[in-house]
């Protein structure tokens, strides 16, 4: 105990002073300059941040809103009812994918097929009313009955369009090979 009293007697007046050390305002000074210069970094930092802060918004808002458009389908419902949907939408796309061949290839001779695309996405609208009503009440047969009669009508009016253009298509042939 009387080292310690030794020790504060010894530095009383240096203990005692209200002033610090000489040079302690300078270098303070010099270290608050150093604090407020921005370095490239420390944007590049705060950019970065904000971009991903914005990206992360992006995918969050993008995802709300295709869940919000997904569409109720059939194959939601039960197995048997997924097999019919299966059924009638490869049917379709792939009878779409041959009217889109042929209509391209007649369009030259009859420029009024074009609208046969723009019925076709009008009649798409109704599936669309469809699909709310399945997704608003799924368990009845009435919606389930207009979904599929909705994919039969689709085929058949498909079918009806290219049979009709593949019998253009045949007499054009026909008119090219008799002028030959």
């Amino acid at each position: 105990m009387d080292n310690l009293e030794n020790l504060i007697k010894n530095y009383h007046d240096e203990i005692q002073s209200d002033l610090p050390p000489e040079g302690h305002f300078e270098r303070f000074e010099m270290k608050l300059k150093k604090k407020n210069s921005f370095h490239p970094s420390y944007w590049i930092g705060f950019l970065s941040g904000i971009a991903a802060v914005l990206i992360i918004g992006f995918i969050i808002f993008s995802r709300q809103e295709k869940q919000e458009n997904n569409l109720v389908t059939l194959s939601s419902i039960s197995k048997q009812y997924a097999e019919v949907e299966f059924f009638y939408t490869s049917t379709i796309h792939n009878q779409t994918t041959k009217l889109n061949d042929l209509t391209k290839y007649l369009e030259k001779e009859d420029p009024s097929l074009l609208t046969i695309a723009n019925e076709l996405k009008e009649y798409d609208r109704t599936f669309q009313q469809i699909s709310s009503e399945l997704k608003a009440s799924p368990n009845d047969e009435r919606v389930i009955s207009a979904m599929i009669s909705y994919y039969q009508t689709k085929l058949e009016i498909i079918n009806r369009i290219l049979n009709e253009l593949e019998s253009k298509q045949a007499k054009s042939k026909n008119h090219e090979n008799t002028n030959i």
